[in-house]
């Protein structure tokens, strides 16, 4: 099954054997920003959206069917006002504080009934556990975080106001127990899981983010990629495997001189995801190209680069990577 987030509100849950939507899945007020699928619970998904909510759900309960013959589900648990709200606007005649966006949320292997969810306007990530009692059992609503960073990372690099994080990715193999994360600000921070302690954060002069820029992990989990942001038309892979040796008292910066840029679309690339032994990146130009490493393919495309690159994308870097 396929789900997809949309900006009508609304979150559909598709086959992609049959190519037809057969659930619908209905509650925010705002667009959606985020899905996450629960690895340990293949019928349980969680939604972020703009309106501050979380939203749990399982496609096991039951629900109406609406006029197109889609099954509309409702949310089984929902967390409010995720990462808090804004301040009070106006002057005179005040008006109420909306609530922050939700940009990311993951669910992790290690902790299988917990969530971590990232918001637009800091760098604090928070930790649900998702079997707390609700406060209303007829709402089922998570009141509070079990665990938040004790401190904001997007603020220790010399920045005088918190920025957000885009996207979060889990780390696995050689960086279990990591979280990585895409900061507003277009760094690359890494956080210690369940304690959600900054560790590291790491920038390329050329990596540009934004709110709609995705990371992805590999299956091995020693690189981590990411889309990049402007006209550029890039994707970045880095090695993370080294990060591993990090303590939580030693955070610690540095350039992302090492990261591969792949460079063969254009526009935004803001979707990046792993297969084994390659990876797909989807750009504003419409096209999905999927890089695969290949030393002889490499070798002749550098040979007649005219001739192949119609054929062919490839890194101007150290790694042979193709499309």
């Amino acid at each position: 099954m396929l789900a997809t987030a949309s900006g009508d509100k609304s979150t559909r849950i598709s086959s992609i054997e049959r190519q037809e939507v057969l659930q619908l899945l209905q509650t925010h007020t705002c667009s959606v920003k985020c899905v996450a699928w629960d690895p340990n619970h293949h019928d349980i998904l969680s939604t972020g959206s703009r309106d501050g909510q979380i939203c749990v759900w399982d496609l096991r309960v039951a629900s109406r069917v609406a006029a197109e013959g889609i099954s509309v589900l409702r949310p089984v648990i929902t967390i409010q006002s995720a990462h808090g709200q804004g301040k009070p606007n106006g002057g005179r005649k005040k008006i109420a504080p909306l609530p922050r966006s939700v940009t990311s949320i993951l669910h992790t292997d290690t902790q299988p009934y917990a969530l971590i969810s990232s918001g637009a306007f800091d760098g604090i990530l928070n930790l649900w556990d998702l079997r707390l009692p609700a406060q209303d059992d007829s709402t089922r609503q998570v009141s509070a975080p079990c665990a938040s960073s004790p401190c904001d990372a997007t603020t220790m690099n010399g920045s005088c106001r918190p920025r957000g994080i885009s996207s979060l990715c889990a780390g696995s193999g050689p960086t279990s127990g990591l979280i990585f994360a895409l900061g507003a600000d277009s760094w690359l921070y890494t956080y210690s899981s369940p304690s959600l302690i900054p560790l590291h954060a790491e920038a390329n002069p050329n990596l540009r983010a934004s709110f709609y820029v995705r990371l992805a992990g590999s299956p091995c989990g020693r690189w981590l990629a990411s889309g990049c942001s402007g006209k550029s038309g890039s994707s970045f892979i880095c090695d993370v495997s080294n990060i591993t040796r990090l303590s939580a008292p030693s955070y610690s910066r540095q350039s992302l001189a090492a990261a591969v840029e792949l460079r063969g679309q254009t526009g935004e690339v803001g979707a990046v995801d792993w297969a084994y032994d390659m990876l797909a990146t989807c750009a504003d130009d419409g096209t999905v190209r999927v890089w695969r490493p290949d030393y002889d393919v490499y070798q002749h495309c550098l040979s007649d680069p005219e001739a192949e690159k119609w054929k062919w994308s490839w890194s101007l870097d150290s790694y042979p990577l193709q499309r």
